[in-house]
């Protein structure tokens, strides 16, 4: 591939990451090449799965691997403008803090800052948890319509961790209900036992979310998912949060 070729692949790219879909014909025209040419450009990015062509329409949208190399960049993006936040939280709260996005059906932790004390949650960066049994997955997931998430779950059997994980697609839609109702979701050792975690939504621009987190051991911050009052520490908890994920908001999207 000629040098010529690799800025004209760059291009569809931006192009695409810009607008959503593009035709041959038009693609040819903001190149200044021919159909042929752009055809066989679109072609080579569709083998490696940077494209993918529309079976309806026949107009070429961004593949999976541009959409991971773009959720690797955003999320490297975000982990640096949200550090600072994530630093201060985590010395207010003396617990450890995490920053989540939605990646399928698992919440990805693209940065961490763990408490300091010997009890503490360790770091999470880079480790998925299932959507369904995690605080920061179902702050996520009740961001969006019980549609997105029925599609997310086509089964009506989920991935059972622990005796406390939301078993069944009615269970959890039901908890995400709750969710949507508090403004917070909690994980009351379904990922794993022992561990507890609240996390809120952040919300950025046009569909981007991502999820504040912070995780202790369930010795350290007692919650009891049969009361409909939460105990003073974890409204505490979600106060700061809910500040925390403002000025990400600001500080992202701006």
């Amino acid at each position: 591939m000629t040098l010529q070729s690799v800025d004209h692949a760059l291009t569809v790219l931006e192009i695409l990451h810009a607008e959503d879909s593009v035709g041959v014909t038009e693609l040819a025209d903001r190149l200044g090449v021919a159909a042929s040419t752009a055809h066989r450009l679109l072609a080579t990015l569709a083998e490696r799965d940077f494209v993918v062509q529309d079976r309806d329409d026949r107009r070429y949208r961004l593949g999976d691997s541009a959409q991971g190399l773009r959720r690797e960049i955003a999320a490297d993006e975000c982990a640096f403008l949200a550090r600072e936040t994530l630093v201060k939280l985590a010395r207010a709260v003396e617990e450890t803090v995490n920053l989540a996005m939605l990646d399928g059906r698992d919440a990805l932790y693209i940065d961490c800052v763990p408490a300091r004390h010997r009890d503490a949650i360790p770091s999470r960066t880079g480790m998925r948890t299932a959507a369904h049994c995690s605080s920061a997955g179902k702050a996520l997931l009740a961001d969006y319509p019980q549609a997105t998430v029925d599609r997310l779950f086509p089964g009506d059997l989920l991935t059972v961790r622990t005796g406390a994980t939301i078993a069944t697609k009615p269970q959890l839609a039901q908890d995400l209900g709750s969710v949507r109702r508090r403004g917070y979701a909690r994980d009351i050792e379904e990922w794993e036992a022992g561990t507890v975690a609240v996390a809120v939504p952040v919300r950025l621009r046009g569909a981007q979310r991502l999820a504040l987190t912070i995780a202790a051991r369930r010795s350290r911050l007692r919650m009891d998912r049969t009361s409909p009052i939460p105990a003073p520490r974890e409204r505490e908890l979600v106060l700061r949060l809910r500040a925390a994920s403002a000025e990400l908001h600001a500080r992202i999207s701006r």
